[in-house]
């Protein structure tokens, strides 16, 4: 058995528009404290996360805590919005996002594109992990759509994740065939 636990990154800074190098803020930090302490027992082999700034800070303690390296999957980052898109009504966005997964605003990823990829990227740590303990840095979209390529998950899923930053989910694969998956409260 194959176990992943994808980890959404802490609170981040949302006055930081660039979505590569928005960090953690000072909450997030103690986020991604409570992600080591709630982790920490949990023998991992490896860990990933997206490059982006908010899921490496926020697996950075459970790493130092296990004197493991982070490594960066570039597949793994969260959907792709034009700016624009924030300034209008976001959840109706959303909305119509989960209703049509490939509907995208111009210059922007669908939710289809968005599952492809990260699943892209999980299907080939699980290929390189067979029977190992991953964790997985990730982001609230990015992993409801991970989410709901297993799981009944949808807008009302992503909706309930939304306000969760950090949020951890522990998924089993045997070799690729997803098994079971389940919320891991934060300590």
């Amino acid at each position: 058995m194959t176990t992943l636990y994808l980890i959404r990154h802490a609170q981040s800074d949302n006055t930081n528009k660039d979505q590569t190098l928005r960090p953690l803020t000072a909450k997030g930090q103690e986020g991604a404290q409570r992600v080591a302490k709630t982790l920490a027992d949990v023998p991992f082999q490896a860990l990933y996360a997206s490059t982006y700034i908010r899921t490496q800070q926020t697996l950075q303690p459970l790493a130092n805590l296990l004197n493991m390296k982070i490594v960066s999957i570039y597949d793994l980052r969260e959907r792709e919005l034009k700016e624009e898109i924030f300034q209008g009504d976001f959840d109706q966005y959303m909305a119509q996002q989960w209703a049509d997964f490939e509907f995208a605003a111009p210059e922007s990823e669908s939710l289809m594109a968005v599952q492809q990829r990260n699943l892209k990227a999980i299907r080939s740590i699980l290929r390189m992990h067979p029977g190992q303990i991953i964790g997985v840095g990730t982001h609230g979209c990015a992993m409801s759509t991970i989410l709901h390529a297993f799981i009944p998950f949808g807008f009302e899923g992503y909706m309930t994740m939304r306000p969760k930053t950090p949020c951890i989910y522990r998924l089993e694969f045997d070799g690729e065939r997803f098994v079971r998956a389940e919320e891991v409260p934060i300590i």
